[in-house]
């Protein structure tokens, strides 16, 4: 993942982050090509290098509230992984042309009431304090930094690169943010069974 810096937007429904420096992954705004494992679904592995081909500004993710009625892998994130360099379980690797966001925004489901704050050891998940007193958990992928840009029409597709193609189209519809309440907001000013959260901290 790459280290980022966090900014609050006190007057809306939404948190954004921007990579700047590079973490222990090596990755950072600079990197012109990133690696991305991603399970199939027969149980393999497979590595596609992300090349930012072209440059975006702040990209907008959907935030989706995960509760305990959640089905099994609806609404959850994307799990591929980056980093630097190719794994050594992949034999090989197929490049793919991305554009790079260096600024990610969520959608909260209400305004922010308080700060944000950003895990000390997993950069990509936090806490934020909502308007109404609720305290949320949330996740963004590090993937969706990388946008995935159409194939040329122009061009030939391989049947390796349609299968490329495919398992990108369907991780782009998983790189949204989820979003988990940890307290609900009070119902009533004489509600003494849940807590009005200003502020909280991993």
């Amino acid at each position: 993942a790459v280290k980022r810096e966090w900014m609050t937007k006190q007057s809306g429904s939404a948190t954004s982050k921007d990579s700047k420096e590079e973490d222990k992954s090596g990755i950072s705004l600079e990197t012109p090509s990133v690696y991305a494992s991603f399970d199939k679904f027969d149980g393999e592995s497979v590595m596609l290098e992300l090349q930012a081909s072209s440059w975006g500004r702040a990209r907008l993710l959907r935030g989706d509230v995960v509760t305990s009625n959640t089905q099994t892998n609806k609404c959850l994130s994307s799990s591929a992984v980056l980093s630097s360099s190719p794994t050594s379980k992949c034999s090989t690797t197929t490049t793919v042309n991305c554009m790079r966001h260096p600024t990610l925004v969520l959608e909260l489901p209400r305004p922010l009431g308080g700060p944000t704050q950003l895990h000390p050891h997993h950069n990509s998940t936090g806490l934020a304090c909502l308007d109404d007193g609720s305290l949320v958990l949330f996740y963004i992928p590090p993937i969706a930094f990388y946008e995935t840009l159409p194939a040329s029409s122009e061009s030939s597709t391989s049947a390796k690169e349609a299968e490329t193609l495919d398992i990108m189209k369907r991780d782009e519809s998983r790189r949204v943010g989820n979003i988990a309440y940890l307290t609900e907001p009070p119902q009533s000013e004489e509600d003494n069974s849940s807590y009005f959260i200003t502020c909280a901290a991993f």
